[in-house]
C-alpha cells in the first residue's frame, strides 16, 4: 500500500513516460518517411524496433500506469474505515 502523494507522483512518471515512448516512436516514423531505405532488413529491423519493441513498452507503460491507478491508499483505508 502507497501514499496518496507517492501515487501521484508515480502516475506523473508514468505519464511522461508514455508521453516520451511515443514521441520516440514518432520520431522514428518521421527519419523513416525522409529516408529512402533500400536494404529489406534494415526496414524490418526499423518496423520491429518500433512495432514490437517501443510498441510494447507503451503497453506495458498503460498497463503499469492502470495498476498504480487502481491501488488503494492509506488514506483510502482510512475512509473505508
Amino acid at each position: 500500500m502507497i501514499t496518496a502523494p507517492i501515487k501521484a507522483e508515480l502516475l506523473e512518471v508514468f505519464d511522461q513516460a508514455h508521453k516520451d515512448v511515443v514521441s520516440v516512436i514518432r520520431a522514428l516514423e518521421d527519419v523513416a518517411d525522409l529516408v529512402s531505405v533500400s536494404g529489406r532488413d534494415l526496414r524490418m529491423a526499423h518496423n520491429r524496433v518500433i512495432g514490437e519493441w517501443l510498441g510494447n513498452a507503451v503497453a506495458e507503460i498503460g498497463r503499469m500506469h492502470s495498476r498504480i491507478e487502481e491501488a488503494k491508499t492509506f488514506e483510502d483505508r482510512r475512509k473505508e474505515s
